[in-house]
Parts: structure tokens; C-alpha cells; sequence
């Protein structure tokens, strides 16, 4: 065999291994793809947002879980580190992705509703913090919301009243010719939680997305 075709030979063979070793390699897959023991593949993982970061933020967010995965925080006050890959100052641009399975929403009671519905529209499913709105009518949007889109919508409850609990004690019939129910102020942070009013002008902080 000349030297051109004995090179042509080897040229073929070294070219078949590479090819065969390529339809192998895809054959290897990482443990943690398709899920063993102590391991969660990547399509049963939840991921999930939180939307309004302060105050009660962490706790809402909580509540999914811990099998959801946090992979995204949006707040007015992240313009400093907002980079639009873990960090947002604009809840719309965290709705777009399409990774991003279930999010927490713990912004002031205003923005509730809105995003609720914003959030099931872009097919996410939604853990809202209380107050769920501030009128009926934003209630029925968000429920109404649920139904056309087929998500999920909760509203976080750990450590609040339990309505349910006080309906059907008053149903029972143990509350004796009840004609009305008065609840101790003492029981509720009223002092605490109904906000100041009075404020001393500051500077806007370098952080805060004042336009958002």
C-alpha cells in the first residue's frame, strides 16, 4: 500500500472513532439530570421569584417551600445591582421568563392585585401576601384571573387569623344569642402597623428606582 492511501486509510478510521465517540458521549449523562438518590432532576424543580423583597419578603417566599428554588429578586431599591439575570427593579421583566415556574409576591398592598394578575397571565402560578387587594373588585379580578388563565393563586396566612376557624364557631351555635363580635384592640399591632403620619423629607437613595 502506497503512502497517499495508507494515509486516506487512517484518515477514515481516525474519523469513525471521532464520529462513534460523539454518539456515545451524549449516552453519559450526569447523575443529576436524570434524578438518583438525594437528586432532583431539572425538570421536577420548581423555580421561583420574589416580587417585593422587604418587610415580610423572605417569609412569603418561604411559604412556597423549601423546594423552590429562588432564582430571581425584584425590588425598586435593587437599582444598584438590578442585572436583569438575578436581580430586577421591574416585576414585568422577571414575568418574562419563561424558567420561572411559581413567584411570591410581597410588594405593598396597592401592587397586589395587579401583578397577581400580570403573573397568571405570563403562566405563573402566585403565593400573594395579605392583604390580597384593597377592594372587592380587585378580588374578583385576581379570582377571575385564576379561573381564565388555570393557575394557582394563595394567599399567605402563616401566622394570621384564621377566619374559617371563627365562621364556624359562630355557626356551631357555641356563641349564644351572639348579635355581634368585638375584637380587643389589644390583639392586633394597630399602633404599630397603621403606619406613620407625619415624614421628614429625605434625599432619594442612589439604590431606589424612583420612576418604578
Amino acid at each position: 500500500m502506497d503512502a497517499s492511501k495508507r494515509d486516506a486509510v487512517v484518515s477514515r478510521r481516525t474519523f469513525v472513532a471521532g464520529a462513534a465517540a460523539g454518539i456515545a458521549a451524549p449516552m453519559i449523562v450526569p447523575r443529576h439530570v436524570l434524578g438518583g438518590q438525594g437528586q432532583t432532576p431539572p425538570s421536577e424543580q420548581i423555580n421561583g421569584a420574589l416580587i417585593g423583597c422587604g418587610g415580610r419578603g423572605n417569609g412569603t417566599f418561604g411559604c412556597l417551600g423549601k423546594g423552590v428554588r429562588r432564582v430571581a429578586s425584584c425590588d425598586v431599591k435593587y437599582k444598584d445591582r438590578a442585572d436583569n439575570k438575578t436581580y430586577y427593579t421591574d416585576f414585568r421583566r422577571v414575568l418574562e421568563r419563561q424558567d420561572i415556574d411559581v413567584v411570591a409576591i410581597a410588594t405593598p398592598p396597592g401592587w397586589h392585585a395587579l401583578i397577581s394578575i400580570a403573573a397568571m397571565e405570563s403562566g405563573k402560578d402566585v403565593i400573594c401576601e395579605k392583604p390580597m387587594c384593597r377592594f372587592i373588585s380587585e378580588g374578583r379580578a385576581v379570582a377571575d384571573a385564576e379561573k381564565r388563565y388555570g393557575r394557582i393563586f394563595q394567599i399567605e396566612k402563616k401566622g394570621g387569623y384564621q377566619p374559617n376557624r371563627l365562621r364556624k364557631i359562630y355557626e356551631s351555635g357555641l356563641l349564644k344569642d351572639c348579635g355581634s363580635v368585638y375584637v380587643r384592640r389589644g390583639g392586633f399591632k394597630v399602633k404599630g402597623w397603621s403606619g406613620k403620619v407625619t415624614f421628614n423629607v429625605e434625599k432619594i437613595p442612589e439604590n431606589l428606582d424612583w420612576d418604578m
